[in-house]
């Protein structure tokens, strides 16, 4: 389902900044095996804190999708395994040259499935499979609509440059300084004009701790208020939210973010893996696009 807004959107200056390390990376000593960019179903193996559950709703075909990217400096991988029986049967990913690998597998209602991932180099280098433990389940539960809800009252606040509205889907636990927050945001009502985005929502899932991770794509374009001059971008975003008081609200969003907020490296909990060679808007510390 798609949804258009007309909202107020800015992207802070995310390069160089504390955030953007955010990629999970499963080992890091000099020449050991890596695990970059690990997901299920779009959502980072990290976010998920050792267990995630999945609306069966969102799956791609009824399969669990793992996606990442195995290397080891210079030397050369050879093969990357998945187990989703605690290690008991290993099934062989599909791996590119450069080390992007997928493997899925259609998982049932009821079972639990613990997941782990060896990659091993033609030397027989292998990372630490034990960090990679992931235990996979599904759930009936429907809550698309409420995130959607969440989505559609933080739009309208932007759009009415209600700042007191726009706090209130924000979670008083917010991963970022929510002093901060409405800072940015009150200066994205003074940057930018005439905004349209379009999302949709693409994936979710339920980390260990009840937190909500929603992955988006995006397309959108705004005007300068200072030069009149548009700008349009589009790509994939992730939020996170959590339930308080029956509602959702943002926990945490990450680069590039969707409502503009202009200090990023002090607001985004890290960056989305983009799906290709989209441009981004950036607003530096001045304002400028």
């Amino acid at each position: 389902m798609k949804k258009s807004f007309f909202i107020i959107i800015v992207l802070g200056l995310f390069a160089g900044a504390h955030s953007v390390q955010g990629w999970w990376i499963f080992g890091r000593s000099r020449g050991e095996v890596e695990l970059r960019f690990l997901q299920i179903n779009n959502v980072r193996f990290d976010e998920a804190d050792g267990a995630v559950t999945l609306p069966r709703e969102y799956l791609d075909n009824g399969r669990a999708v793992i996606r990442g990217r195995a290397r080891a400096g210079r030397a050369q991988m050879g093969a990357v395994e998945v187990s989703t029986d605690n290690q008991e049967n290993w099934h062989q990913a599909n791996m590119a040259d450069d080390g992007t690998f997928e493997f899925s597998w259609r998982p049932e209602m009821g079972e639990e499935y613990t997941v782990f991932i060896k990659a091993t180099t033609t030397a027989g280098q292998s990372n630490r499979v034990d960090d990679t433990r992931l235990e996979v389940r599904l759930t009936e539960r429907d809550m698309r609509g409420m995130i959607v809800e969440s989505l559609e009252n933080l739009a309208s606040a932007y759009q009415n440059q209600d700042i007191n509205a726009f706090m209130r889907g924000v979670s008083r636990d917010f991963a970022g300084d929510n002093i901060i927050l409405d800072r940015a945001v009150r200066n994205d009502f003074s940057l930018f004009e005439n905004i349209n985005i379009n999302f949709n929502l693409n994936n979710m899932a339920i980390a260990r701790d009840g937190r909500i991770v929603v992955n988006i794509t995006f397309n959108r374009s705004l005007i300068s208020s200072r030069t009149g001059e548009p700008f349009s971008d589009r790509g994939r975003t992730d939020f996170t939210f959590v339930q308080e008081g029956g509602e959702a609200k943002v926990w945490a969003m990450r680069a590039p973010l969707l409502f503009g907020l202009s200090d990023a490296s002090q607001v985004a909990t890290g960056s989305t893996r983009q799906a290709g060679d989209e441009e981004m808007l950036l607003v530096t510390e001045s304002g400028e696009v």
